[in-house]
């Protein structure tokens, strides 16, 4: 089946559009055609590109016998494929001769060679407060939200709706203090 948008490129990609008023339709369309029409799609074949290029690489080294028993997938992208922040634009040569992200994306981005630099940095991978040692209330109700979230989500799926109707309201509380110690009325 054609792109139903340039009608030069193979379909690869379905997008169901459901506007107000209207029945729901189904667009078939080649992936840069998809790329334009949904920033989601636009993300994907960025990410695809990346990990076909790394492909490649890893093809030719396999080929040509330099990729050794020793080494890993990780130093064959560090050496050659250059990490890049979809949002900024920033590669991760830059934030190595800086070392200052670019945007909030960065630390997804980068966030498998960063956890090093920031346990080197800071002595931990997550903020903890403005205590050395003592970690924050807010940091406490985060991990009690992400393990809370985390048993929601189990107890759901056996069923365990007592449970689940406890941990929603856990859940519920858990945020409202949260937003309580933003907002400054602790």
């Amino acid at each position: 089946m054609r792109c139903e948008q340039c009608g030069k490129a193979d379909a690869v990609v379905r997008i169901t559009r459901i506007e107000s008023g209207a029945a729901p339709y189904q667009l078939c369309l080649c992936q840069s055609c998809a790329a334009k029409a949904s920033p989601h799609q636009k993300k994907l074949l960025e990410k695809q590109s990346t990990y076909d290029v790394l492909l490649q690489k890893l093809m030719k080294h396999q080929a040509v016998g330099e990729f050794e028993a020793g080494g890993s997938v990780a130093e064959v992208a560090e050496e050659e494929s250059p990490l890049t922040c979809p949002s900024c634009g920033l590669n991760f040569g830059d934030y190595q001769r800086t070392l200052m992200l670019g945007c909030p994306d960065c630390y997804e981005s980068f966030s498998d060679v960063l956890e090093k630099d920031l346990t080197r940095f800071h002595r931990a991978t997550r903020h903890t407060g403005s205590e050395e040692h003592k970690p924050s209330e807010l940091a406490n109700l985060q991990d009690r939200l992400r393990d809370a979230r985390s048993e929601l989500k189990s107890a759901l799926e056996i069923e365990d709706y007592e449970r689940a109707a406890f941990l929603r309201d856990e859940i519920s509380n858990i945020e409202s203090r949260m937003e309580e110690l933003r907002t400054g009325e602790a």
